[in-house]
């Protein structure tokens, strides 16, 4: 009596189905298992900024008025890194590509910014985050990969800011896009600077 087994066609076939169920499959996997870990780093940058933003307060009532007028991107830096784990810090003319990625591009492809524009300073933290200090803006840059890829502002790179209404009165420390209703918030789409409030509030 012959036994019934599978040919050698029949399982080269299902080898072969098995094959590309996995190739369209294992990438998405991988892309939502990246998402979800930047999301995670986006969410301890901002705690960490924010107990060193409260720690400074308590120490200087008059920190939010300083950072209106009176403080510069160094003061700014210099004040910051005296609380947090700093393993490199940078002046305007060496931040590009060593404390920071030299250009931001923008979640829609549509543009970007250079690191360097309006004196902005920088730190690489010991987790590796990546920190511009951004008056002109009100706030920081975080890269939460530091220098790795894909440096786009909404997927690795985000705003956070000292301007919570969008009004330039400085009142405590939020995402960009805090002031957007979340049914507004454009995030996948748009330019990605919204993407913080997005995911800090998940």
């Amino acid at each position: 009596m012959r036994k019934k087994g599978f040919t050698l066609a029949e399982v080269l076939i299902t080898l072969a189905i098995i094959g590309v169920v996995a190739a369209l499959t294992i990438p998405m996997v991988i892309n939502r298992t990246n998402e979800k870990e930047l999301r995670v780093a986006l969410k301890k940058a901002y705690s960490t900024l924010n107990q060193v933003s409260i720690q400074v307060l308590s120490e200087d009532p008059d920190f939010y008025k300083k950072l209106g007028s009176e403080l510069t991107n160094e003061d700014f830096q210099s004040t910051f890194e005296q609380y947090l784990s700093v393993i490199k810090s940078c002046d305007n003319s060496t931040i590009a590509g060593n404390c920071f990625v030299e250009e931001v591009k923008t979640l829609d492809g549509a543009g970007g910014f250079y690191v360097s524009d309006d004196g902005k300073v920088g730190s690489i933290l010991k987790d590796g985050t990546a920190i511009a200090y951004d008056l002109a803006n009100a706030g920081f840059l975080v890269d939460v990969n530091g220098l790795k890829p894909p440096n786009v502002m909404g997927k690795d790179v985000f705003s956070i800011i000292y301007d919570c209404n969008g009004n330039g009165i400085y009142d405590r420390l939020c995402p960009y896009g805090y002031w957007v209703a979340p049914t507004e918030i454009e995030c996948p789409s748009g330019n990605g600077f919204d993407c913080a409030a997005k995911y800090l509030n998940e």
